[in-house]
């Protein structure tokens, strides 16, 4: 038989094993992690981007997104209405996106 020393070093290292586990299986690189500063408004600019430029009935539906595009769109071609911070994230999202 084991002896009670030997049985608690192992519960112990199994139970240090667990916590180290699940420490590092919970961490924040997950995708749905919270967004702050440029990333919150890139994702943002993305949306607006998709919602008000690209949907079936927006002004550039079926145009590839490239970087002449964008140019355009931070010059305000074609016209479309958005609040300053929802003008503020699409232009985080196309400079970012295509480095201008």
């Amino acid at each position: 038989m084991k002896s009670p020393s030997l049985l608690r070093h192992a519960f112990f290292a199994v139970a240090i094993f667990c916590v180290a586990s699940f420490a590092q299986a919970s961490g924040s690189d997950a995708g749905a992690s919270a967004k702050t500063g440029d990333a919150a408004a890139y994702q943002l600019g993305k949306q607006i981007f998709a919602k008000k430029f690209a949907c079936k009935s927006c002004p550039l539906h079926k145009q590839r997104l490239n970087k002449s595009l964008a140019q355009e769109v931070l010059m305000g071609k074609p016209n479309v209405a958005m609040s300053a911070d929802e003008n503020q994230a699409l232009h985080v999202f196309l400079q970012r996106r295509f480095k201008l």
